[in-house]
């Protein structure tokens, strides 16, 4: 907040070492950029406080420009080649360079215009498509220490703005994060709609309580999410009481971009196949219920050596088909349950 640059200061530390982790994955398996298996992962960063024209700290942040000193293009002069040229690229030094500014260049000052920092997330993704036969995971993180407002209190044209744009990118089959560290920010309850907007007047003093600002807040920070306003576990909006937390959730978060390879979900719908060689027979009559099904316990890891543990007989969910000369499984979630 203005005056205290504790929550900044965490923020700019946390979001430093995301960049590292996501720049150490561009690099691929063997770790080094200008090989073969680099992967081009690529960090658009943008700030929102002010009201759009007035003010400099609503802006396309990881660019060349004057508007935060040496970084930094103003909500209401950004063109369209400024919205391509804000991506950077983590597999060189140059881009790495310019989203580390455009990280120490933020800001906490002015009011908490959600809706143009969505908005400015929208264009990008609008403004860069994913190019024919490629492949790629869309990601926005969005980050705040307040409520959605114009001046001050939680307003309603600012937070339906800004979920409506969260919606557009969700439709696109992007993700998204929210984050808060406002206070009351708590990612496990649903939050509460308010019925109107409410005001923080300077001269008679707030007509809304705490718990009524808190829950406002995370119901919306549940509905900018892809929790899609339903909290969840693992869950799209998260919530930070200290630097520590926060840089947790950034790494849960880089934990979701690859290193390389495929980037397919194997869910609970992949289905298994075994298909029996023609010199192995099936008892006569034998159906789905005669296959039997176990899942195991990951108990330990030493060196590359994982060691497993029975689960007594559980089955994670999964059922058997039998077909012929093929047993089909399904219902068991890799995703969920994956050991690295």
């Amino acid at each position: 907040t203005s005056g205290d640059g504790s929550r900044l200061n965490a923020l700019k530390s946390a979001a430093n070492a995301f960049i590292g982790a996501v720049a150490e994955k561009a690099a691929g398996a063997d770790k080094t950029i200008g090989t073969d298996d680099d992967v081009e992962h690529r960090i658009a960063v943008v700030g929102f406080a002010s009201k759009s024209g007035n003010g400099n700290n609503t802006e396309l942040l990881s660019i060349t420009g004057r508007n935060s000193g040496s970084v930094g293009v103003a909500y209401n002069s950004i063109t369209n080649q400024n919205l391509k040229d804000v991506l950077q690229s983590m597999d060189n030094q140059n881009g790495r360079a310019m989203v580390n500014a455009a990280i120490n260049a933020l800001s906490a000052e002015g009011a908490t215009r959600t809706d143009l920092g969505m908005d400015m997330a929208q264009r990008i993704l609008n403004a860069n498509p994913v190019p024919q036969g490629e492949t790629r995971n869309r990601i926005v993180i969005v980050f705040t220490d307040g409520s959605p407002t114009d001046s001050n209190g939680f307003k309603m044209d600012v937070a339906n703005a800004a979920i409506g744009k969260a919606n557009t990118i969700k439709n696109s089959k992007a993700t998204v994060y929210s984050i808060g560290i406002f206070s009351g920010a708590d990612a496990s309850t649903a939050g509460e709609e308010p019925e109107n907007d409410y005001y923080n007047d300077v001269i008679w003093g707030p007509n809304y309580t705490d718990a009524e600002m808190s829950a406002a807040c995370n119901w919306f920070m549940q509905q900018v999410s892809s929790n899609n306003g339903t909290p969840r576990t693992p869950s799209y909006y998260l919530s930070a009481g200290d630097s520590a937390s926060l840089n947790s959730i950034f790494q849960q978060i880089s934990n979701n971009i690859t290193t390389g390879g495929s980037a397919t979900t194997l869910g609970s719908e992949t289905v298994v196949k075994d298909i029996i060689s023609p010199y192995f027979t099936l008892p006569a009559g034998t159906t789905a219920s005669g296959i039997q099904i176990n899942t195991y316990d990951c108990t330990g890891k030493t060196g590359d050596t994982y060691t497993w543990s029975s689960t007594s007989g559980g089955n994670g969910g999964a059922t058997a088909t039998v077909n012929g000369d093929q047993v089909s499984v399904t219902g068991f979630d890799f995703s969920e349950n994956w050991c690295g």
